[in-house]
């Protein structure tokens, strides 16, 4: 996989984790060239046997930190499932046609976590509602999202430039437990153009 998909993956599944989050990246505006074209971001296709890697930070809990690895098994009705291995531990995984995680190993967002609405370009915002269930543990969370910038990113898996997508999510219980804090920020999504990903 070449290493742009191998970076959007990566944040993409990093959202899977509500609220994850990853280490802060070394940012810097994209080229001028892009100011005057700015650029947009159609969602993934993904292949069978695609595969990515990635760790993650989870500052609010850490004993949800960890690493990742991934591998498309089955494409169906536009949905990639995914094997999936969490810290040594299988699973399996889902993304829908937006990349926005359906299920991980451990937890399912209905309809999705709509970390993602494509085509993404700068200015765009949405929100989005969704149930997260977790063993019987669920809430009603309910994600604001917009993309704020695009601009250039050294990571350890190289510099690319990348649209930034920054979040909030507020949530209310709905089973075996209270509700949630008032919304906070949340998620650093990246997202090469579709050309970067070739």
């Amino acid at each position: 996989m070449p290493l742009p998909s191998l970076a959007a993956s990566a944040a993409l599944a990093a959202s899977a984790a509500l609220t994850a989050s990853l280490p802060a990246p070394v940012v810097s505006p994209a080229p001028s060239a892009e100011a005057q074209n700015p650029p947009s971001a159609q969602a993934p296709v993904y292949g069978v046997g695609e595969e990515w890697a990635f760790s993650f930070v989870n500052e609010l809990d850490p004993s949800k930190s960890g690493g990742y690895a991934q591998r498309v098994e089955r494409i169906e009705n536009g949905h990639a499932l995914l094997s999936v291995v969490v810290n040594g531990q299988p699973g399996t995984g889902e993304l829908d046609e937006n990349a926005c995680v359906v299920r991980g190993p451990n937890a399912t967002y209905s309809p999705s976590n709509e970390a993602l609405r494509f085509p993404l370009f700068v200015g765009k915002a949405w929100e989005a509602a969704y149930v997260y269930s977790e063993g019987v543990w669920s809430a009603n969370d309910r994600r604001r999202a917009k993309v704020v910038a695009y601009e250039r990113v050294q990571t350890p898996a190289g510099i690319f430039d990348a649209f930034r997508v920054e979040a909030s999510i507020a949530w209310s219980g709905v089973g075996g437990g209270g509700g949630g804090p008032p919304p906070a920020p949340g998620g650093f999504f990246l997202w090469p153009p579709r050309a970067a990903r070739h």
